[in-house]
């Protein structure tokens, strides 16, 4: 009743002193308050149409959109009112405060309704191509049909809506009109709040936050800093951009009763065309969902023929949300807003996003066919951008293009231009933006800013946009000169913003937004730093924008994860599960050991001190096993009662020195117990010249990732003792029996068990077994019946590989190596596909940081490898295929060990477990001779890592290693199977694939994209290239 009381004064008022007429615009200017409510209200009751004006635009922007309308009367407030309004010839301006709650004992009836559900509601400006923005007039109905009686959300009386979108962004009409005309209760919160995640998830929980509208960008950077903010939620809708499919999985993992919906729709459909309730886990793009009440989707090829099911198209909508058209633009009206070719007599907007239907009935969105791009959830024309630059009285040339950031899933925008050529030297990037910034709003100034002498032209004589240089590889110009971090808080931020950004080099007084930040990216910062015990304000980054201002607004805060001394029992992971599954004998001697030396002789007392803080610092290294008669294995955490096993070998006047040293290394390598423990053991011996340090850790307790927290807190501690300094490593991640309990829980979740559909179509895929030299005589095979040879390359070959491959394909050095065993695995056994074991770090699970926990972690699961049918040599093809088959496992491989041993066998019952790859392949990544300024390998044998009579697995294991500057596979084979001369066929076969696969793509200019890197379920290669041709 009071706001009705104020609406209604408001209404007399621009009826009975501003003569304000029938669908006449009337402008609103000013930040988030019960008068800006007020104001829709009082302006829709006179009969009047409300056009937002974001006061965050530029002047010049205002201006045009208040000339462009006819806009004679606006409602604004504060500076404003003061500042803004006198600059705008031939306002009449109303000051919002005189229309307060203060009016709510006012009598003023309600006017009588002098319109209908057709007339004209408010208007949007959105971006336009010619330079300037368009007005999209909404009409009531178009509003209405978002918020009531919708078949995609229930609003009740019992709703509280948080109103987070800007009222010049459409969206604005679900947030505000979805609780007030349905009696819920619409809540107003600074912008500011918005954009911090600890402040809104305090708003969130004081208020009872039910509903919520978040654009995707902002909602991925909320939900990375604090997943809790969307505790006690009943509903949130997502949209704007295409979902983040990982995020959207992480909020429904946290919150399984929260609601999610994708909301999809342009300005000119009346904010929501299609939704879609999200209900599962998806590995893949997210459906944009069915029509809304009330409203048609369409979608029709280049001939306005209704294309079949699976087939992309161009989407169009018709029904309530049609928008009347664009103010003042008959010819894009007519252009845009067209007659229905199925429907005669009805009208349809052409979208221009291409889509398909799905056999279920949704519809699947993947791109644009125009040169509109969504920044932030705004739909803007590049065009517009292109000719404000061109105003510029330096500038002869201008082109924007978007793209992907390189450091998260939101889009950013690349300016390149051409300087006329009189001007001697280029506009810097601060003047460029303020040039901008004087027309376009922030959203639409780049992020990035490129000088080019002249554009590269394709043979149409067009300007080449994909010969285009990424900003990382243009020499980019700052307004100031890079200048060094001067402390350590300095430099932890110049780190996050050198992985945020994107850019390497950057100097503490570079201006954040000439180096290509965005609101975003500092939400991503303020979250990076947070990792590094740092709380820094978001807005405090728009108002300190170098890294030297910052410095004094950071806050110090202390970690959360617990440091304490983790000790009792810790269930076991999947793979230590694994590894007591597979290895009935010789158990104890499974080990992982390093053999290091050091510029100057160890000093042995401190040495030992670092190690014992070393072992108390990592849980997973005091590990003791308990096997029951029953076959029930017990891990234990043991304390501190146990001493570090620590001796020192004197060798120095050993004439045999080296040969005592290894057999001394194979003894300690053949004496652990996994029940006595201890599982870690070190020897330091004395040899004349030098020292060697002997490292010797059971594989339960570590993994190849481990090895590098472990050399570095060693190295760390070690020094530290050598100075008499007190030890203190780097704050503990989660712990390892933290997370083994995890992975308890996570082995019986919905998110875990959908997996099942991929893993079962995997056992079900027939493969032939591999043929053998020799007939087995028997399958009880021992590692001492193996023998190795070694592929590699040389350091040029590898550089090759290493740095002119990948962009081809948009691929990752897994999906070159594994194309080329393929291909070699063709040619050897003759068939095309190849079932394969392979590893990975096994260190995905979500909420659990374990990025400095030392463990065991590694995740084990089959591929089959396919070189598909009819490709003959096109390498191309084979590349994507492989690329693509890789991308399509669940979880990077994680969930298939955690269902065979963890999951429960009710959830498991369907699944047989039956595969049984006869080979293995791991590439362990780029590791140097080199660990640090102290350590470094040394050339002596630390022995059998493991025992020559445990079972041999697999009749071929490769491992690849970059080391020293060079490719080396081993490939270690079975010798009661395979000849050596067949074995280093496959050997010479694996190298000439994978120099051919390098010259191949090293000769590919342009980068070809695949299904997975558009993140969209269901579409494969060729129709990818075809829809990709047809928009050439």
């Amino acid at each position: 009743q009071e706001l009705n009381a104020c609406a209604n004064h408001l209404a007399h008022t621009l009826k009975d002193e501003f003569n304000v007429g029938h669908e006449e615009c009337v402008g609103v200017l000013m930040d988030k308050s019960e008068r800006m409510i007020i104001s829709l209200l009082g302006i829709l009751k006179s009969g009047g149409a409300y056009m937002a004006i974001d006061p965050a635009h530029p002047i010049e922007r205002i201006k045009y959109i208040l000339t462009d309308s006819k806009c004679r009367v606006v409602l604004a407030e504060g500076e404003y009112l003061s500042e803004i309004i006198p600059q705008c010839a031939g306002i009449q301006a109303i000051d919002a405060k005189e229309f307060g709650i203060q009016h709510s004992k006012s009598q003023k009836p309600d006017l009588k309704a002098v319109g209908n559900g057709r007339s004209l509601g408010y208007v949007i400006y959105t971006s336009g191509s010619t330079g300037n923005p368009k007005g999209s007039l909404i009409e009531h109905r178009t509003g209405l049909r978002a918020v009531l009686n919708t078949n995609y959300i229930r609003f009740d009386e019992s709703d509280k809506v948080l109103q987070t979108c800007s009222l010049s962004f459409d969206v604005s009409v679900f947030d505000i009109w979805g609780p007030l005309l349905n009696g819920g209760c619409l809540c107003l919160i600074p912008d500011r709040a918005i954009m911090e995640a600890d402040k809104m998830k305090y708003y969130v929980r004081h208020y009872g936050i039910a509903t919520m509208w978040l654009t995707t960008s902002l909602f991925n950077e909320l939900l990375d800093a604090d997943t809790g903010i969307f505790e006690g939620m009943k509903t949130l809708v997502v949209g704007g951009e295409k979902l983040s499919t990982p995020h959207i999985n992480k909020v429904k993992k946290a919150h399984p009763t929260l609601r999610v919906v994708n909301g999809y729709g342009p300005t000119e459909n009346g904010t929501l065309t299609t939704c879609h309730q999200i209900e599962k886990f998806y590995e893949r793009d997210i459906p944009i969902g069915r029509p809304i009440s009330n409203t048609q989707v369409i979608i029709l090829d280049a001939n306005d023929q209704i294309v079949p099911i699976g087939i992309p198209g161009e989407l169009c909508a018709s029904g309530d949300g049609l928008a009347r058209g664009y103010l003042n633009l008959p010819e894009q009206t007519a252009e845009k807003f067209v007659s229905h070719p199925h429907k005669p007599g009805e009208k349809m907007y052409r979208i221009g996003d291409m889509a398909r239907w799905m056999p279920d009935g949704c519809v699947e969105y993947f791109g644009r066919n125009d040169d509109q791009v969504k920044i932030r959830g705004y739909r803007i024309e590049l065009g517009e951008i292109e000719n404000r630059f061109l105003r510029h009285p330096d500038i002869r040339q201008a082109v924007v293009r978007d793209r992907v950031s390189p450091t998260s899933p939101a889009r950013e925008l690349i300016a390149y231009f051409v300087c006329r050529e009189e001007v001697k030297s280029p506009p810097d990037v601060a003047a460029l933006r303020d040039f901008l910034g004087q027309s376009l709003p922030v959203y639409m100034i780049p992020s990035y800013f490129v000088c080019m002498e002249v554009f590269p032209l394709n043979v149409s004589g067009k300007v080449d946009r994909k010969a285009l240089p990424s900003p990382e590889e243009a020499a980019l110009e700052t307004s100031t000169e890079m200048a060094a971090p001067r402390n350590e808080i300095e430099e932890l931020m110049l780190r996050a913003w050198q992985r945020i950004v994107g850019r390497e080099h950057i100097g503490i007084y570079d201006n954040y937004f000439a180096i290509g930040g965005d609101s975003i990216k500092a939400i991503q910062i303020a979250s990076r730093l947070q990792e590094e015990d740092l709380k820094i304000e978001v807005r405090d980054i728009f108002q300190y924008p170098t890294i030297a201002g910052l410095a004094d607004r950071v806050v110090s805060t202390e970690r959360v994860i617990a440091q304490d001394l983790i000790t009792g029992v810790v269930p076991l992971t999947a793979v230590q599960s694994w590894f007591f599954d597979s290895y009935k004998r010789a158990r104890h001697h499974f080990n992982q050991s390093e053999m290091l030396c050091s510029t100057e002789r160890f000093q042995e007392d401190a040495l030992r001190t670092a190690i014992e803080k070393v072992q108390e610092h990592h849980d997973a290294l005091r590990m003791r096993f308990e096997i029951r008669d029953s076959g029930e294995i017990i891990q234990k955490n043991c304390g501190l009662d146990y001493p570090v096993a620590f001796e020192t070998i004197n060798l120095m006047e050993a004439e045999d020195a080296k040969s005592r040293l290894e057999s001394y290394a194979g003894d300690v390598q053949a004496s652990m117990n996994l029940a006595e423990g201890p599982l870690m053991k070190i020897v330091l011996f004395r040899l004349k010249e030098e020292d060697r340090l002997l490292i010797v850790i059971h594989h339960l307790g570590i993994d190849g990732f481990s090895w590098r927290v472990l050399a570095e807190d060693i190295q760390q501690a070690y020094a530290q003792c050598l100075t008499g300094e007190p030890v203190r490593l780097p704050s503990k991640t989660h712990s390892f029996q933290y997370w083994a309990e995890q992975i308890q829980e996570y082995a019986d979740s919905d998110g875990l068990l959908q997996e099942k559909a991929y893993w079962k179509e995997i056992e079900a895929i027939p493969v032939k077994s591999l043929p053998t030299d020799f007939e087995a005589e028997s399958n009880a095979w021992r590692v001492r019946d193996t023998r190795t040879i070694l592929v590699s390359l040389s350091e040029e070959e590898t550089e090759m590989l290493l740095t002119k491959v990948n962009h081809a394909y948009n691929t990752e050095i897994n999906d070159i190596l594994l194309t080329a065993f393929a291909r070699a695995m063709q040619l050897w056994h003759g068939d095309s596909k190849t079932l394969i074991n392979m590893e990975g770090h096994g260190r995905e699970l979500e909420h659990v940081d374990v990025s400095r926990t030392v463990g065991w972690f590694t995740s084990i699961y089959p591929v089959v490898l396919e070189i598909p049918p009819g490709s003959d040599d096109d390498l191309g093809y084979q590349i994507k295929y492989v690329k693509e088959l890789l991308r399509k496992i669940p979880g990077k491989g994680m969930g298939y060990g955690i269902l065979k041993y963890l999951t429960s066998s009710e959830n498991k019952k369907d699944m047989a477990f039956d595969t049984r790859p006869q080979v293995s392949f791991n590439y362990l990544g780029q590791f140097d001779r080199e660990t640090g300024d102290q350590f470094r390998l040394a050339e002596e044998s630390s022995g059998h890592d493991v025992s020559p009579e445990a079972e041999l697995l697999y009749d071929v294991d490769l491992n690849g290693i970059v080391i020293q500057g060079k490719l080396e596979m081993s490939v270690t084979y079975n010798r009661k199977l395979y000849k050596a001369e067949s074995i280093e066929k496959l050997g010479a076969h694996f190298r000439r694939e994978l120099l051919a696969i390098t010259a191949h793509c090293a000769a590919v200019e342009d980068t070809e994209i695949t299904p997975s890197d558009i993140d969209y379920d269901g579409l494969d290669i060729d129709q990818l290239d075809d829809v990709l041709g047809s928009l050439q």
